[in-house]
């Protein structure tokens, strides 16, 4: 039987306040990690399909609450205004089928199936870590291999104030190299914060 490739989305709902940490790890801003994987010699090969440059992630919240592209009228402090959805495959999938240049292919297309579920404007940032070694693979191939990922952070309180949920989403993701079909389950319960999905991957 031929093995099985996946990958797992995970969505997670952040506040105002918890943002920072998990910014912090995105975007490499630590000097250091207590996870060993991070090499940060490698992380120049982290791939940003969206940046807020210099600015935090709240401050750039900020700045498109004053440019009125944003309101938080209404919210109270620890409103959960950021998703962060993380997409992570099986790190061979990539290793069998190119690698890096490989990955940084796939996950810009997974970045623009992530513009269709929350709207480009409302993502902050997306990068795809490759600087997170795979230590089981590297001890067995006796070369450092890297375990591809991409993290995407989405404003989810925007203008009028309306709660994006991508209810039952299903997008297929098509091309001549790749073909994964994506399940994308959201809850009606607004307590929800995370939601997880196996999905195949076929060549």
């Amino acid at each position: 039987m031929p093995k099985m490739n996946y990958t797992v989305a995970r969505v997670q709902t952040r506040t105002r306040d918890s943002i920072g940490k998990y910014e912090r790890h995105n975007e490499r801003k630590n000097e250091y990690y207590q996870n060993t994987n991070v090499d940060l010699s490698q992380t120049h090969n982290n791939v940003h399909f969206k940046s807020c440059g210099d600015m935090t992630y709240n401050e750039y919240l900020d700045k498109l609450v004053a440019e009125g592209k944003v309101s938080l009228r209404g919210l109270k402090k620890d409103a959960k205004v950021f998703d962060e959805m993380i997409l992570d495959v099986n790190t061979d999938y990539f290793e069998e089928h190119g690698g890096y240049e490989f990955a940084k292919e796939f996950y810009a297309e997974a970045y623009r199936f992530a513009q269709k579920v929350y709207g480009e404007e409302n993502i902050i940032s997306a990068v795809m870590h490759a600087d997170e070694l795979n230590l089981v693979m590297s001890d067995a191939f006796y070369r450092p291999i890297y375990h591809y990922h991409l993290h995407i952070v989405a404003l989810i309180w925007f203008k009028k104030n309306m709660y994006l949920k991508p209810l039952n989403f299903i997008k297929e993701i098509d091309n001549t190299t790749y073909a994964v079909r994506t399940y994308f389950n959201s809850n009606t319960n607004e307590n929800i914060t995370e939601k997880v999905e196996r999905i195949i991957l076929k060549r």
